[in-house]
Parts: structure tokens; sequence; C-alpha cells
């Protein structure tokens, strides 16, 4: 798993079952991406789609057993490479860093 497969994990964990179009707009990403990398989750066995009841134009997302598995596995891998980038950088450019991508 990537950095950026990790991350929708991680966004679609927080909401457990998400439109594809809401994922985009919470990871500020183009819908086709989010759908072409959610594709990739899915052949991984990771997450699984569907319709809503509601509208069922609309792609839904959700965790799979195993999907919420390696999720809890890399949770400490990425809480422990965030505290060695953070003492490696110093708490000033932190947040500098911080302040940087919050402008962005």
């Amino acid at each position: 798993m990537n950095i950026g497969q990790y991350f929708l994990l991680r966004t679609i964990a927080e909401r457990q079952q998400i439109s594809l179009t809401d994922l985009g707009q919470l990871t500020e990403l183009e819908r086709s991406t989010v759908g072409r990398n959610v594709r990739v989750l899915e052949r991984m066995g990771l997450v699984a789609t569907g319709r809503g009841e509601a509208d069922q134009r609309e792609a839904l997302v959700a965790l799979t057993a195993e999907g919420l598995a390696r999720m809890r596995d890399a949770l400490p891998i990425w809480e422990e490479t965030q505290k060695d980038f953070a003492t490696r950088l110093g708490a000033e450019k932190v947040n500098l860093l911080n302040a940087v991508l919050e402008a962005v």
C-alpha cells in the first residue's frame, strides 16, 4: 500500500461509506481520479463499492474487513513515521511547514 492509498483508506474509514463525489471533495481530487484509485483498492480487496439507496446513480465506497485490518496494521507505522519526521525536522520547521500547507 502506498501513501495515496493509505490516505484514501483513512478518509473512507472516517466516513465508512462515502460517495465517490464526497470522497473527491474531501481529498481535493477529481472524481475520476478518485474512481480510478478506488478501483485499485477494490481489486486489492480493501474496499467495496455499491450504489446509493436514495440515488442509484451515486457510487458509494466502504472498507472491507481486509481494508480495516490493513488500516489497523498501517496506523502504528504511520504514527511512528510522523514522529520520526517531526523529530528530524524540529518543531519550528514542522509548524512552518504546516502553515505553508494550510495556505495552499
